[in-house]
């Protein structure tokens, strides 16, 4: 029945047929443990020998008793002895060793349940929702803009109307089997009850196969959706538009299509929020004499900035509604300057000689010990 290699190892290092039960498993395995453990006086001398053994054997029981627990829970879950060889070609070729046994989900369409094991993927619920992420401008995400997006979504197959899914009793026409055990593991095994996405399958199909489903009795659709996003949108915004996700098992529910916005970012504003950060570069006299200053407003206009005398480097200025709008609240952010007092890297004759005078005036003497300019003349 095991015609695994892996199978067949652990077997014969604890001396048993291939179809050992459970219990057959652990007297064998009670016995040679008793008779090759290094402690035992009859192994003194050959204690590392004994060791070995002691290891291989304790290793076979493991990976016997282990995989034949969890083997014989699947098993309950399906009819078709079919399967069961699937299942244990699964355990054996992969040499899986599941310390934990307790099946907590599964995705065996059509698969019957037992104790609670596994869930049918065939109950009623709503159709899978879909998530697409929109890009859009900054000037997009700042007035509001409409969209039209494609995307394709799964439905029930036309021509079948999805009663095709249970063209085979243990996948529904999946043509795999996928269950997850406790612990996170997961396991996909082909379905050897028909050829669908098996096909090298000893096993013939099911009859009447659905032409344009092949038997997984759904399909796909190309679908346009227009999006329209309020003014302010922020990036991570999420919009749901019921009933354009993918349709039910049952045909009656179809899910939700939930769209991520990403605004694009600007190279001159810096979005906080509903607030927007700017630099405000201005001359050495305008920050110490004051001046207006006309500053290019997000929504494509000019605005006078009024610079107040002896206003500091990295002072901010804040600049009331100018930042983006909030469709919750009803209310608009602020725009926040940051003074930039520029500093000219070349001065010719004139303004060296009017800054060699300032120098010398209290205003602009160093707040440190320091020995004060003079002109070269």
């Amino acid at each position: 029945m095991f015609a695994d290699k892996k199978r067949k190892l652990y077997c014969e290092v604890l001396g048993i047929p291939g179809d050992a039960d459970d219990e057959k498993i652990k007297r064998a395995y009670k016995r040679l443990a008793l008779e090759h453990h290094p402690d035992r006086p009859s192994n003194k001398g050959k204690e590392e020998e004994s060791r070995m053994k002691f290891m291989k054997i304790t290793e076979a029981y493991e990976k016997l008793s282990n995989s034949n627990n969890t083997l014989n829970m699947l098993k309950g879950a399906f009819k078709s002895t079919e399967i069961h060889s699937s299942l244990e070609h699964f355990f054996f070729t992969t040499g899986s060793s599941l310390n934990s046994i307790n099946v907590s989900a599964a995705d065996l369409s059509g698969s019957a349940t037992k104790s609670g094991s596994f869930t049918s993927s065939s109950s009623f619920r709503k159709g899978q929702s879909l998530k697409t992420t929109l890009r859009i401008g900054f000037q997009e995400g700042l007035h509001g803009c409409a969209k039209t997006i494609e995307f394709t979504r799964s439905i029930l197959c036309t021509q079948c109307k999805g009663s095709n899914r249970n063209a085979c009793k243990d996948c529904s026409g999946k043509g795999y089997l996928t269950a997850t055990i406790s612990g996170g593991s997961t396991i996909t095994t082909a379905c050897p009850s028909c050829t669908l996405i098996n096909p090298s399958s000893n096993f013939p199909p099911p009859a009447n196969i659905c032409t344009s489903c092949k038997g997984m009795g759904r399909t796909t659709e190309r679908k346009t959706c227009r999006i329209e996003s309020p003014p302010g949108i922020t990036t991570g915004y999420l919009k749901t538009f019921e009933g354009e996700g993918d349709e039910s098992d049952d045909g009656k529910v179809f899910g939700d299509l939930i769209v991520c916005f990403e605004v694009e970012q600007h190279p001159f504003y810096l979005r906080k929020g509903d607030d927007v950060y700017c630099k405000l570069p201005i001359t050495f006299p305008m920050a110490a004499l004051g001046a207006k200053v006309e500053f290019p407003s997000m929504y494509t206009r000019l605005i006078e900035v009024t610079v107040k005398p002896g206003t500091q480097h990295d002072e901010i200025i804040k600049i009331e509604q100018e930042g983006f709008s909030n469709s919750d609240s009803q209310t608009r952010g602020d725009m926040y300057l940051q003074v930039m007092v520029k500093v000219p890297k070349t001065l010719d004759e004139k303004e060296k000689e009017l800054l060699y005078k300032l120098g010398s005036e209290t205003n602009f003497t160093s707040f440190f010990k320091a020995t004060p300019l003079t002109h070269p003349n």
